[in-house]
């Protein structure tokens, strides 16, 4: 029955792209959802210069269950003209196979207003071609945000500890925290495994070949789950594990594990750029969030692997009018509308107009201004699969909780998810993608 109701919904959105025709190009109206509830109104601005120079007449609707808002819009023919749902309620990638979605690849080299930049710089080149279907570019992040490790430097300093750069460092961090201190090496938030990406994932890739490790994961190619590699990662897992490394969190929220970090239960944390703004005033004076890269290679100078997550947002095809969608892009990365969000909602829309512009660096938090740094500074990656593969993904978290929590060794936690990645793979009624 899933199945079929799979092939119905992309009969319906093959069906609502062919019978949809375009406006013409005096067509002065445009129609934006986007997703709200913890994103922020971010098109107010792009919205207020297209009225102000084309005399535009727009409709923009805010709501937090825009995705449920969307399917039938699509299904229906009448979608909006431009639409931000977050990815863990939408497949995109289904929608863009049945059509959808335009290409956006006229407009990346268009020049954003008020820089030299183009929408394809502004917006991240790496994620929009990681993100291409078919070769062809249909999405855009409409924010970024950059995972990773954060650790408090009081903390650090008072203790005299050194923020470690190779993985050698950071076990030897760990024996010396747990065997001088009562405070937990690392904690992350047991209920959501998910947020041990940025923390896996550049062992997998420091251990094996770099970036093509992470795109064999997410290209889900045979025997990378229980490849040398990834049996390194795993490894080190367990090694941490056996030596008492994690705190006891495995039943713990992410509010949860980041309120222990915040009263110095655990000197470094899984978690993100959000993690500052989340946690609001529970922070306690004197505490300084700081930003690490995780710590994978073997010297200091070793390539260092960051992971990056965010939403996405697309042109429908059959929304009532095209005609402005470059005019969009141009407003909603350019410097100034990059400088609002960032002073109204201490998010990052462009990592690349942060890095060139002090203003909005000043708007930020040294926590936030630091990973966006270190993202532009290593080797960015997007965990693709897990959008691609929800159901292997959920999986995937539950055997890293079976590793952690004892119940498996490295060798069977490898060998379980290959044996998972085969059934995905021998599947024909699961959509194959592959990072361009």
């Amino acid at each position: 029955m899933k199945k079929l109701l799979a092939f119905l919904l992309m009969a319906c959105l093959m069906a609502s792209v062919m019978t949809t025709a375009l406006s013409a190009g005096d067509n002065k109206d445009l129609s934006i959802l986007w997703s709200s509830g913890g994103n922020g109104d971010f098109v107010d601005y792009t919205a207020a210069k297209l009225k102000e120079a084309y005399g535009l007449n727009i409709s923009l609707e805010y709501n937090a269950k825009a995705h449920e808002i969307l399917r039938p819009q699509i299904l229906g023919g009448n979608p909006p003209d431009i639409a931000m749902v977050q990815h863990s309620f939408f497949d995109y990638f289904a929608a863009i196979e049945g059509g959808a979605y335009l290409p956006i690849n006229d407009y990346l080299g268009l020049t954003v207003d008020g820089s030299e930049q183009t929408v394809y710089e502004a917006g991240s080149s790496d994620i929009i071609d990681s993100l291409r279907v078919n070769e062809d570019a249909y999405l855009l992040m409409s924010n970024m945000n950059v995972n990773g490790l954060y650790y408090n430097k009081a903390m650090f300093d008072a203790h005299g500890w050194d923020v470690p750069e190779t993985w050698d460092d950071f076990i030897l961090l760990c024996e010396t925290i747990k065997t001088t201190t009562d405070i937990a090496p690392f904690i992350y938030p047991g209920r959501y495994p998910y947020y041990l990406q940025s923390f896996i994932m550049p062992q997998v890739a420091s251990a094996g070949r770099g970036m093509d490790s992470i795109k064999d994961i997410n290209n889900m190619t045979e025997g990378i789950w229980n490849s040398p590699e990834f049996l390194v990662a795993a490894e080190r897992i367990q090694y941490m594990r056996d030596h008492g490394y994690f705190a006891d969190s495995i039943a713990l929220s992410h509010t949860e594990a980041q309120m222990e970090f915040i009263n110095g239960n655990a000197a470094i944390i899984a978690g993100g750029s959000w993690l500052q703004n989340e946690m609001g005033d529970a922070w306690p004076e004197g505490f300084e969030l700081t930003y690490m890269a995780t710590p994978s290679g073997a010297a200091a100078d070793d390539e260092k692997f960051v992971l990056v997550s965010g939403n996405f947002f697309g042109f429908l095809s059959a929304g009532a009018n095209s005609d402005w969608n470059g005019e969009f892009l141009q407003y909603y990365f350019s410097p100034e509308s990059a400088l609002t969000v960032a002073r109204e909602y201490s998010v990052v829309i462009s990592p690349a107009m942060l890095a060139e512009n002090e203003e909005i660096r000043n708007m930020l938090s040294d926590s936030v201004v630091q990973s966006f740094m270190s993202a532009n500074e290593n080797s960015k990656y997007f965990m693709l699969y897990s959008m691609w593969y929800a159901e292997f993904h959920a999986q995937y978290q539950n055997q890293l909780t079976a590793l952690i929590s004892g119940e498996i060794d490295a060798a069977e936690f490898c060998e379980n998810m290959e044996d998972l990645a085969q059934q995905v793979r021998e599947d024909d009624f699961i959509t194959k993608y592959q990072v361009s």
